[in-house]
């Protein structure tokens, strides 16, 4: 392909060619977005840089001009709606990890939380969850860190970071159930091992039994064939006279 210019490097000149797009992360938010440990909270940068990116506005061009006579916002409402299932799913992490960052954002500062009422053709739809982004925060995450000026964390240190079951907060479940109870550990009970004293007897009150068993079995046997025996004898008897006469 042609370059009108060249920057003497092939490899960097074929990159100039390609029209990348998506979201945007400053370096600087690898410092001041992070967890307790003061390492970067990744899942929460994610996903403000996506929050960031809906926000932007959309040039609208004249055709025959080219000057931008316009702008747009990316979505309908007056706020973005997003869910954390649809986080989960963009970013290929768990519900509760997306939810977990959402709600550590707004600890931050830099956005809000917004739960409406929706009435969607007809059918009325609770706590949809809308997203409002607070740029005055987001400038100072972003450009007072890289200016000297310290960053204030607006985190509440008191809270975690994540849901914890523990904590009697809801977690997500399986089969989309929802969960009101505490989550803790199962129990396990402490089951007492038999003394060999223990174990012989069992042993011997098992043998005990199975003799018994036999015996009674054989007793039984015994009494169904002397029975037996009695009837055919009593056969015998009534045959014997009608064949001598």
């Amino acid at each position: 392909m042609y370059h009108a210019y060249s920057t003497g490097n092939p490899i960097v000149d074929e990159n100039a060619s390609l029209q990348i797009s998506g979201n945007i992360i400053p370096q600087v938010w690898y410092k001041t977005i992070t967890r307790d440990s003061g390492k970067p909270y990744l899942t929460a940068i994610v996903i403000l840089s996506d929050i960031v990116y809906w926000y932007k506005p959309v040039e609208i061009r004249d055709e025959s001009t080219g000057q931008v006579v316009a702008m747009r916002k990316r979505f309908k409402a007056d706020l973005l709606q997003r869910n954390y299932q649809q986080l989960a799913e963009e970013f290929e992490i768990s519900k509760k990890e997306a939810t977990n960052a959402v709600v550590f954002l707004e600890k931050l500062g830099v956005i809000r939380r917004v739960f409406r009422t929706v009435n969607l053709n007809g059918i009325v739809i609770n706590n949809v969850l809308y997203i409002e982004l607070m740029v005055e925060r987001l400038k100072e995450l972003t450009f007072q860190h890289e200016q000297g000026t310290p960053v204030t964390a607006q985190v509440d240190r008191d809270l975690p970071d994540e849901v914890k079951p523990d904590e009697g907060i809801p977690v997500p479940c399986q089969s989309d159930r929802v969960c009101t109870e505490k989550e803790g550990p199962v129990s396990f009970k402490k089951d007492r091992v038999p003394s060999e004293k223990e174990t012989v007897s069992e042993k011997g009150s098992t043998s005990t039994r199975i003799s018994c068993s036999i015996f009674s079995l054989w007793a039984l046997s015994s009494v169904m064939w002397e029975r037996h025996s009695r009837s055919l004898t009593a056969c015998s008897c009534e045959i014997a006279p009608s064949t001598a006469a």
